[in-house]
């Protein structure tokens, strides 16, 4: 059995995957490390020594004990592409890494259409105390000389990325999957990965991903109270403020609020950056008709973008 390397991207439903499905025996998967050994060995090891031979047997272990048991050993981290949000290409030596420990693995990306990946990018860096406004956090606009932009429009160019992988790892070694694909038709989603993986088993995953979110209502008024405080540790201001806009969320009409706010974000994505992954994604759609033939045109099929974001 080959190595399973997932690298995200964030917000694709990684956690589903890496919790309910590549931790589950009866599913042919098991999941070799943590996240502190991704971070250890491969993310954040800045040493000057670095060895691909002592990083590999920190896993290899595991991985023969999963091959022998006829499992597909996994690792899994969103990490592996960067930060969230942030220019990938400066994170390019973790692509390196992988491919000098495990140089015989396959590699599966998880996708989703760059408007809603984005928006819920949004919610997250809100919940981690961001305040800027939707507008600004997609500006590409540094807030200071010398940083880098909350987001980087970069991180979401799926052609740009496959193309910086394949130089890592052969085209036929990589499978680019869809959250859309996963939400729509999970059992597609699941016959896709196991295939390709080369499971051997009849089990079929819980298909139970989505979980409701936060109201788009509730991330304004948390974006308010990031102001109000940087500390993110409970306090009692913050303990009350939460109370509050709790009670707010629930009194007030949320989902007319949530549908202005949803327009509002929106018309800004399409206004700023929809020409963009329009752009990309229709040399995506090509790159892998020209490298992979039909089998890359089903591929880019199956990630079924919305229309807005297709090329004509």
């Amino acid at each position: 059995m080959s190595l399973l390397i997932h690298i995200g991207l964030y917000k694709t439903a990684t956690t589903y995957l890496q919790w309910s499905v590549f931790r589950d025996p009866e599913l042919g998967y098991t999941r070799v490390g943590d996240r502190g050994e991704m971070f250890e060995h491969i993310i954040f090891n800045q040493s000057i020594d670095w060895d691909a031979e002592r990083s590999r047997a920190a896993f290899g272990e595991r991985i023969a004990a999963a091959e022998a048991a006829g499992k597909v050993p996994v690792i899994s981290d969103e990490h592996f592409m960067g930060p969230i949000g942030c220019s990938f290409y400066r994170y390019e030596y973790i692509l390196e890494r992988l491919r000098r420990m495990f140089p015989d693995s396959k590699v599966l990306m998880t996708v989703r259409d760059q408007e809603a990946i984005l928006v819920s990018m949004y919610a997250e860096y809100v919940r981690a105390g961001g305040t800027l406004t939707f507008r600004r956090f997609i500006a590409q606009v540094p807030l200071r000389d010398g940083f880098d932009p909350e987001f980087d429009r970069t991180y979401l160019d799926y052609y740009s990325l496959l193309r910086t992988i394949h130089q890592y790892f052969a085209p036929e070694k990589v499978l680019v999957l869809s959250q859309n694909l996963l939400k729509e038709n999970p059992e597609a989603f699941w016959e896709e990965l196991k295939t390709f993986s080369g499971v051997q088993s009849d089990a079929v995953p819980c298909f139970d991903v989505f979980r409701p979110s936060q109201t788009l209502t509730y991330l304004a008024l948390q974006r308010l109270l990031n102001f109000v405080t940087l500390d993110r540790k409970p306090n009692r201001r913050r303990i009350f403020l939460w109370r509050l806009f709790g009670f707010l969320n629930r009194r007030l009409p949320v989902r007319v609020f949530d549908q202005n706010i949803r327009r509002y974000q929106i018309r800004e994505f399409r206004q700023s950056l929809r020409p963009y992954y329009v752009e990309a994604n229709r040399n995506l759609r090509e790159y892998l008709e020209t490298t992979l033939g039909q089998k890359g045109r089903a591929m880019y099929q199956r990630l079924m973008f919305p229309d807005h974001l297709e090329a004509g």
